[in-house]
């Protein structure tokens, strides 16, 4: 895990209430309690310059919001869009230039009975 991902985790979990800190990369664990969230790099560049890598990558990255409650999975994703959406400073050991929504869905998966909302940021941050 980077020390980019570290601190988004860390954030999410500070300023998220409604994860109660099952933040996880990737996937859900087998039989997850929930509300839980995930998050993943979806994809990401870099900035260069004539003398080379500029140390400013911005990545798309996604955190998904799960629960058993559509509504929980909804205000979970607002808290989650106000904690990123717009946020530009110190996120834990992470100076983020700026970090907007991009994008966001609903879904809901039968077979596992779970509402499932995921949020696409770009973040742009300083190495």
């Amino acid at each position: 895990m980077s020390a980019f991902e570290v601190s988004l985790r860390a954030h999410l979990i500070a300023e998220v209430d409604l994860n109660g800190g099952r933040v996880y990369p990737q996937n859900l664990p087998h039989g997850p309690e929930l509300p839980a969230q995930t998050y993943q790099v979806i994809s990401g560049n870099r900035r260069y310059t004539h003398s080379g890598d500029a140390k400013v990558p911005q990545k798309r990255i996604q955190v998904d919001n799960w629960s058993k409650n559509y509504g929980e999975a909804r205000q979970m994703a607002g808290q989650t869009i106000e904690a990123l959406s717009g946020f530009m400073g110190a996120m834990q050991d992470t100076d983020v230039g700026k970090s907007h929504l991009e994008n966001e869905q609903d879904a809901y998966n039968p077979d596992t009975g779970m509402y499932h909302v995921p949020l696409d940021f770009k973040i742009g941050y300083y190495e």
